[in-house]
């Protein structure tokens, strides 16, 4: 508890910065004054970042703007007193779009936000990561005077080289990570005002972040295969297989599922013992306990790398003893409802993507987390990625 709390008013304070760092780690911090100062934006500010609600640099990106003067003097303006009160009032869980536009309202304030996210301690180069020979120019652009590369905070994102301005790029992110079953590139495109074509662009480089969870799931996981597409019998004449029905033209995809915890699922060309099973041991860590159904590709994983159990789908067996696979069959009702429903379509090509994007909101995007955080998330694996409409299309 830190009494007499007003010592934090001074924003560029030796001893409020001292307090700050000293206590980041305490988890429950209480900051008690006799003269709070309600109207006074900087003392709320500060004790904000006291208590851990939001860093100083999360406060510039998302509530004030460049007065056009040095950036390293600290020359910001409160962009508007309203978008600030939010974090004291809106939802524990959310904010509405409203909301969003208040805080990100133009391209200027969305460059700040990513800035605060990708550099939190100053601007880094993205080619040689060097951060001391850095010269600010004008438009968001920067110079490495060590090896002389010119960037912005695109560069080396999801966002280089696309002309669709950041704010409109902020706001697919939103509605991409908060709606349940996915948005469509028509839908997308009338939201931001951009062409279908250019919504469908910005929907895949966004799902291109969603992949590449390189950590392996552990515990208790559920797996489970399905296939994606249509019936048979539903084709035309001249898209026919003539190969039988169940799973013929349709597409395997394989998912894991942690008991409470993350999941991962991937486009797979069959499900075959080998490939599934080489796909179990690249994402389950090594004395995971793992539930399946009665498939033959599941048969022989019991030993020494995991503890296996299975239920009997087939025999009418869907639990027994805590064991079954309900997690992720829950995850396959929610993907092919999102296909169904609002894509419609999805070409094997593409298939990953849609994939990791529906894994992404369950992990990241999911309730539990507030609708900053999941945004930040979304941001935060937007760096270091990169999607050509060459390589898209190819």
């Amino acid at each position: 508890m830190l009494d007499e709390s007003s010592i934090l008013k001074n924003f560029e304070g030796k001893t409020k910065q001292q307090i700050i760092d000293a206590f980041q780690d305490t988890p429950y911090k209480l900051a008690c004054t006799a003269t709070p100062s309600p109207n006074d934006v900087m003392e709320l500010g500060n004790h904000a970042e006291f208590v851990g609600i939001m860093r100083s640099n999360e406060m510039l990106a998302m509530y004030f703007v460049h007065d056009g003067g040095d950036t390293k003097k600290g020359n910001y303006i409160l962009d508007s007193l309203t978008p600030f009160w939010y974090i004291w009032t809106m939802s524990k869980s959310t904010i509405s779009t409203f909301q969003l536009f208040e805080a990100v309202p133009n391209q200027e304030a969305a460059r700040i936000y990513l800035e605060s996210r990708l550099w939190p301690n100053g601007v880094i180069c993205p080619a040689c990561k060097a951060g001391e020979r850095i010269t600010t120019r004008k438009g968001g652009y920067y110079r490495c005077n060590a090896c002389k590369l010119d960037f912005t905070v695109r560069t080396g994102t999801i966002f280089e080289r696309s002309h669709v301005p950041l704010h409109k790029w902020i706001y697919a992110m939103y509605l991409l990570v908060t709606a349940r079953k996915g948005i469509s590139s028509l839908q997308l495109g009338k939201e931001i005002g951009v062409t279908q074509k250019s919504a469908w662009f910005m929907l895949q480089r966004l799902r291109e972040a969603c992949g590449n969870d390189i950590d392996k799931l552990q515990g208790i996981v559920e797996i489970d295969e399905t296939y994606i597409g249509g019936k048979e019998a539903n084709k035309h004449a001249n898209m026919k297989l003539n190969r039988g029905r169940g799973v013929v033209g349709k597409q395997a995809v394989l998912g894991m599922r942690e008991r409470g915890g993350r999941t991962k699922a991937m486009h797979i060309k069959n499900a075959s013992l080998p490939i599934i099973q080489q796909a179990i041991h690249n994402h389950v860590a090594v004395g995971s306990t793992i539930f399946t159904d009665e498939h033959g590709a599941y048969s022989d994983l019991n030993g020494l790398f995991f503890n296996h159990s299975a239920v009997n789908h087939s025999g009418g067996e869907y639990g027994r003893d805590g064991i079954n696979t309900n997690s992720i069959e829950s995850v396959w009702a929610l993907l092919k409802r999102g296909i169904t429903g609002v894509y419609h379509h999805v070409s094997p090509k593409h298939l990953d993507r849609y994939v990791a994007e529906f894994t992404f909101r369950l992990n990241f995007g999911n309730v539990k987390y507030h609708t900053l955080e999941r945004l930040d998330s979304f941001v935060y694996a937007s760096f270091n990625k990169r999607l050509t409409y060459k390589e898209l299309t190819a």
